[in-house]
């Protein structure tokens, strides 16, 4: 028998330390490889990272400004250009409302992803689910180029993310894979 003595003399002497860490380190990654056959969905790997991935989007921006600008002049050109009858000018007015009406309430879209949850809100609307609820997430570019996005859980509905909460590109993917969420992307 060694004494608690003999035991720490051992572990503090040079040439023992890194062999010891090079065992507890295979024998974490052995405890995920064990998890990860027992069920791949519920395995998160730990990551360095400790930043919170947030994208913030206002209606307030240049580009409705500058649809919302266009849709208007149409709607003149479409009135005294071309007299058009007053029931379609109405028509057309009618879908461009809810775009103005969101620049003069200026809804807020938000998308946060932190190491135990996705949340995101749109005005006053919003839904938060913890990465273990979460079996995989699809992501896809639909043929008008905008994102959607569908997380499926391991048990109940699967939710739809709104766009306005989407960044662009594949910002959101790599945030997911980062956080050990599997991610499939359509198109």
């Amino acid at each position: 028998m060694t004494s608690p003595q003999t035991l720490a003399h051992f572990l503090r002497h040079e040439n023992v330390r890194p062999q010891v860490t090079q065992v507890l380190e295979g024998s974490v990654a052995l405890v995920y490889f064990a998890i990860s056959l027992a069920n791949p969905a519920k395995l998160r790997h730990p990551t360095a990272m400790s930043e919170t991935f947030t994208h913030r989007r206002t209606s307030r921006n240049a580009t409705s400004y500058l649809m919302v600008t266009f849709a208007i002049v149409g709607l003149l050109v479409l009135m005294f250009g071309l007299q058009a009858h007053p029931f379609v000018v109405a028509l057309f007015a009618v879908l461009i409302a809810p775009a103005i009406w969101s620049i003069i309430a200026n809804t807020e879209a938000r998308l946060s992803i932190d190491e135990n949850s996705v949340s995101w809100q749109v005005g006053a609307r919003g839904d938060r689910v913890d990465l273990d609820e979460i079996d995989y997430v699809r992501a896809r570019t639909a043929l008008d180029l905008s994102q959607r996005v569908a997380i499926f859980r391991n048990s109940g509905p699967k939710l739809h993310v709104p766009g306005p909460c989407l960044p662009s590109g594949r910002q959101l993917d790599e945030a997911l894979e980062a956080r050990g969420v599997k991610v499939k992307r359509l198109f």
